[in-house]
């Protein structure tokens, strides 16, 4: 037999009226009501989404993925002219070459970057001294010696 089918654990109205109010089960006489209730949650929802339209807006805008204070340029050593290759494989003629390694007396280019549509290639400013490994320097437009070495390329 279960709590229910028991007398005493059954309230009548009078009972219930005095333990939770007048109104409906569960509710307190300080909870708002009706109208009051929908105002006060659409003041809510309204609020949220103007917080969230001012954060949006002030996002910072989206950059190219490049650190290069000169937008459609990309500076390092251009590729030698080769109808063979692929404009856009590794030393076609839409490409760039931003870090190299020094393999004997020549460089070998570790990094190449594809340019854009917009974009163009200029050949990077040397660095003053042997080198085994460089990377070019996007902002200035130089190529810096990242791994100084006695018997690699003068650059």
């Amino acid at each position: 037999m279960g709590w229910r089918e028991r007398d005493w654990a059954r309230l009548d109205d009078e009972e219930r009226g005095l333990l939770v109010g007048d109104g409906p089960v569960g509710r307190s006489a300080a909870e708002p009501r009706g109208r009051t209730r929908t105002l006060v949650w659409s003041g809510v929802a309204v609020i949220a989404l103007v917080v969230a339209f001012a954060a949006y807006e002030a996002r910072p805008a989206a950059t190219s993925g490049t650190d290069s204070p000169n937008p459609g340029v990309a500076f390092g050593d251009l590729p030698a002219p080769n109808p063979a290759i692929a404009p856009t494989a590794p030393g076609g003629s839409s490409t760039v070459c931003t870090e190299a390694e020094a393999v004997g007396t020549a460089w070998r280019c570790d990094d190449w970057r594809i340019l854009s549509t917009r974009e163009r290639a200029i050949q990077a400013k040397p660095f003053g001294g042997p080198c085994a490994h460089r990377i070019v320097d996007q902002s200035t437009g130089h190529w810096i010696c990242t791994e100084a070495a006695s018997s690699a390329p003068d650059i």
